[in-house]
């Protein structure tokens, strides 16, 4: 019996660490993007870091020093980035969590945490995201009965 309860407890606590680990990925969602490095070199500051995607986009990496040490990021040069994306009106933020380069990933030492106004923001931005996703699918649920119904409708109308 004792050997059960032991068990029992030993399975609990690897459950809840379990659902902890799949916590914490939720919270954060990664979003991959690809494009070419730009950085911007301010004498006496920090370099800003951008990533130009295809379309001509313009992500800000959100990268620790650290992090640019680890990488060496260079001008002009092709890569692929996952990290939590944060999109606004003004401005869009990649804080980067992982590269690829030459079909290598890389994890980012020291990665840059999130603010309390970033993470409200990025609540904010997945609420609207998923609000667009939402009326997407019921306009397209909509699209197929109202076509079919519609001559009854029009019928309606018309009494």
């Amino acid at each position: 019996m004792k050997k059960f309860i032991g068990l029992l407890i030993i399975l609990c606590l690897l459950g809840f660490v379990v659902f902890a680990q799949g916590q914490v990925e939720v919270t954060e969602k990664l979003t991959s993007l690809e494009g070419t490095i730009e950085i911007i070199q301010v004498p006496g500051d920090k370099p800003t870091v951008f990533l130009i995607l295809e379309d001509g986009t313009k992500t800000e990496l959100m990268i620790s020093e650290t992090a640019m040490i680890q990488l060496q990021l260079q001008n002009r040069e092709r890569v692929q980035i996952e990290g939590v994306y944060l999109g606004t009106a003004t401005q869009e933020k990649l804080f980067a969590r992982m590269m690829v380069r030459n079909k290598e990933r890389v994890n980012i030492q020291d990665p840059i945490q999130l603010s309390a106004e970033e993470q409200n923001q990025l609540r904010v931005y997945q609420q609207e995201m998923q609000r667009t996703q939402t009326q997407t699918e019921q306009g397209g649920q909509n699209e197929a009965p109202s076509g079919s119904g519609n001559s009854s409708g029009a019928g309606k109308g018309k009494n």
